[in-house]
């Protein structure tokens, strides 16, 4: 495992160290959203809105038992949120795909990258997405949810299974405060997450499982 996990620093150090040190803008437009995972499919973002922000998320699902004979029931997840943005146009095509299955292995912070946001449930369990030093914020509620798959090893890079959570489409509740207007957010090739199918062999009454993801955020076309 540590071959693996030095791997993914390794790769992650070369590919920031090469960046231009000044970025005034990252053009996300050569970023493909993948939508299919197995043989369900999320529906794709609509022709009048446009890739606004990309996101690695890492951290945990929360999960609570009532008991040791009941399943665990979902409260949410908490993670920081990376810029994606430098590494898109100087990365191989399907670096930033299986990225997650790497940084699982990971603690954060995930050095190099940079911290951007965070992702959150407030006290009504409604997800929250805090990119505020980018001038972007969503609340959001699911649309859509399918069941992941793990997709086979892609350009020899090696994806061990994860037990992923699923993939997501969220629609916008509050559209957004700051410089842009936030409508949808996707969660994508996810890696980790997913709760034991009973409570049996857990031994607190809540309890947290790493996992890590894509996030895509979209709003109007400027």
């Amino acid at each position: 495992m540590r071959s693996f996990v030095t791997f993914g620093v390794v790769a992650l150090c070369t590919i920031v160290s090469a960046l231009p040190s000044e970025v005034p803008g990252y053009n996300l437009s050569s970023f493909v959203l993948p939508t299919q995972t197995g043989n369900l499919t999320l529906s794709p973002p609509g022709s009048n809105v446009e890739l606004l922000f990309l996101a690695l998320g890492r951290g945990t699902q929360n999960y609570s038992c009532n008991s040791t004979m009941s399943k665990p029931v979902s409260k949410g997840a908490l993670a920081i949120l990376y810029d994606l943005g430098p590494l898109l146009e100087y990365s191989p095509p399907d670096l930033l795909h299986t990225l997650p299955s790497y940084v699982l292995d990971m603690a954060s912070p995930l050095v190099p990258l940079s911290a951007a946001g965070s992702h959150f449930f407030d006290s009504t369990g409604v997800p929250n997405f805090d990119l505020l030093s980018h001038g972007l914020s969503l609340k959001g509620i699911t649309a859509e949810t399918i069941p992941t798959t793990t997709p086979p090893a892609s350009l020899g890079l090696p994806r061990s299974p994860t037990n992923p959570v699923n993939w997501l489409h969220l629609t916008a509740t509050d559209c957004g405060i700051g410089s842009e207007v936030l409508t949808d957010v996707y969660r994508v090739e996810v890696a980790g997450g997913s709760s034991p199918a009973t409570c049996t062999n857990v031994t607190a009454m809540t309890f947290q499982v790493q996992y890590a993801a894509i996030y895509a955020f979209y709003g109007p076309k400027r």
